[in-house]
């Protein structure tokens, strides 16, 4: 008599757990497919992003292109520009007083 009632206590204990593995197994499963559309949305916004990114930058460059001239010109005045040797020799008597004091 007791055995009976054991044996149905352990077969729906049985048929809980089975349920809640089935349970936590969907939960699983929705838990993937949400993953995997999160993942395609990303994905497909940063694609867009580049590509737009790219086609903005072709455009800009092809109507308002960078003269050559211009790039060179400014290397030059950058490069032309020396220091004095009354400044180099500035410099150099104000380091020498510097380290004097020290």
């Amino acid at each position: 008599m007791f055995a009976g009632r054991n044996l149905g206590h352990t077969v729906n204990n049985k048929l809980q757990l089975t349920q809640g593995l089935l349970m936590v197994a969907d939960l699983l499963l929705e838990a993937a497919a949400l993953m995997f559309i999160g993942m395609v949305a990303v994905f497909t916004f940063l694609f867009l992003l580049v590509v737009l990114l790219r086609l903005m930058s072709h455009t800009v460059q092809r109507y308002f292109p960078v003269k050559q001239a211009e790039k060179s010109t400014k290397l030059e005045t950058a490069s032309s520009q020396t220091v004095s040797p009354a400044v180099v020799a500035a410099i150099g008597a104000a380091v020498h007083q510097y380290r004097q004091k020290q």
